[in-house]
């Protein structure tokens, strides 16, 4: 049974090509050893500049969170604006004096602003439609 103590190292060579820095060199300038005093000086560093790169992003991302936030409650705001703005369905009941073919019936009414100004009024009964457009305003 060997009593050898095992011990684990970096090969020269390999940290040469990442940091040229970490090595000490022979006679010749051929990577002999790795300085493993500056190592730890070296991790260090590289850890403090991933950590400040981490609170950058952090905060990038805390500032998107908050404008998402803000234009959900935006969007939320529209759309109850448009939900409460919508003219709500109206049933008008003929008078008895109507012709016998919709004597009693319903008609569904709505009204509608229009793109050009004024109201588009719409009336359905059945298959019947009829359309109405009015430049006043004021009707309703």
């Amino acid at each position: 049974m060997s009593t050898a103590l095992l011990q684990l190292g970096l090969v020269a060579e390999e940290v040469e090509k990442v940091n040229p820095a970490l090595v000490a060199r022979d006679a010749d300038g051929k990577a002999y050893t790795v300085r493993y005093e500056a190592v730890n000086a070296m991790l260090l560093n590289e850890f403090l500049k991933e950590h400040c790169k981490v609170e950058k992003l952090e905060a990038t991302v805390e500032g998107v969170a908050a404008t998402v936030k803000g234009q959900a409650a935006q969007i939320q705001k529209v759309s109850a604006q448009l939900e409460t703005s919508k003219p709500a369905p109206q049933v008008v009941k003929i008078p008895k004096a109507a012709p016998t073919s919709i004597k009693q019936q319903h008609f569904a009414i709505s009204r509608h602003a229009s793109p050009r100004g004024g109201f588009l009024f719409h009336a359905l009964h059945g298959s019947l439609e009829l359309a109405a457009y009015s430049c006043v305003s004021n009707l309703l």
